[in-house]
This record gives structure tokens, sequence and C-alpha cells, in this order.
């Protein structure tokens, strides 16, 4: 089992959900795509979703290069498109990427996008084996790799939707911290 495995399973799993949501909700994507200037239809925007279930389906079922590949070329869309709204400052509330839980795009969006399509790179060169090559490990392996899989994935989809939320004027101080050696 090659060690990106967890990882690649994880932002599989996180742009499985993302069409899920997309497939039954898409009026984030559709608005956010509209605010861009780009196609917005909502049943493009279904299309969308579906493709990035069959691509989860795909790798997990099957593992392989080509399905890590795809889904490498969504994250990088995913960033560009982020990346864009971003740099022209577009008025977009939300990306759309996971409906309507989702916030705002921000520098999180960008950086966790290019970064799971790094491991689905990795994951192309080096193939993951079907459900992340649990399959015939014991239970002391598939136990722990799971509960692990599922919270990194967890944690993706609150960089996406939670961390952008902070308000970053309550984690600052008011005043700054005296320098060494002096008194306050």
């Amino acid at each position: 089992m090659p060690l990106h495995s967890g990882a690649a399973t994880a932002v599989i799993l996180l742009l499985f959900v993302a069409g899920v949501q997309k497939l039954t909700d898409p009026s984030s994507t559709a608005g956010a795509l509209r605010q861009a200037g780009l196609p917005s239809h909502r049943t493009l925007v279904r299309m969308l979703g579906l493709a990035e279930v069959v691509i989860g389906v795909i790798f997990l079922a099957v593992g392989g290069p080509w399905a890590a590949l795809a889904g490498a070329v969504f994250y990088l869309g995913f960033a560009g498109f982020v990346g864009m709204a971003l740099s022209r400052n577009l008025p977009i509330s939300s990306c759309g990427c996971l409906g309507k839980t989702d916030t705002p795009p921000s520098m999180a969006h960008v950086v966790l996008n290019l970064g799971a399509a790094a491991v689905l790179v990795a994951a192309a060169i080096i193939p993951v084996q079907p459900m992340g090559g649990l399959l015939g490990q014991g239970a002391s392996v598939v136990i722990p790799q799971v509960v692990s899989i599922a919270a990194v994935t967890y944690l993706l989809y609150g960089v996406l939707t939670a961390l952008p939320l902070i308000d970053t004027r309550v984690i600052q101080r008011s005043t700054p911290l005296p320098a060494p050696g002096r008194r306050a």
C-alpha cells in the first residue's frame, strides 16, 4: 500500500461529497459560475457533480492511475477557478464546491485544491489499489486506516467550510505584546 493511499482516498472522498452536493442542489455552484461569467446552467452543474461522483466511485472501486489523474484535473480546475475569482475580486459568496455549507472563496481553497491535485498526481504515478489498498488487509490495519481517512476527509471539509469564516479580529490581540526584557 503506497504511503499516499490514505491521503488520495480522502481527497477523492471529498470530491465525491462535492459531486453529490452538486447533484442534489446545483444552485451555489451555478451562482458562482454565473458571477464569473462562465456557463452556469443547473444541468451543466449537475453533469459536473455526476462526473465528480463517477471519478470517486471508479477510484474507490477500481483504483489505478486514470481516476486519480481525472481527480487531479478537477482539483486543478477548482484551484484555477477560485484563484481567478480572488484575483478579479468577484463578489462570490460561495465558490459552490460544497453546496450551501460552503463559504466565500479563499486562499485556503486554492491551497487545498493544489495539495489535493498533487496527492492525486502521486496516485497516478504510483497507483492506489481499489478501496485505498484496504481490501484483504486485517482489521488491525483497516479500522485505523478507515478512521484516519474519514477524519482527514472531515478536516478537509472543515478547511473549506469553516476556516474561511473565522474572524481573525477575534484571535488577534488588541494590544501588542511587549518586547522581550521590557515591562508592559
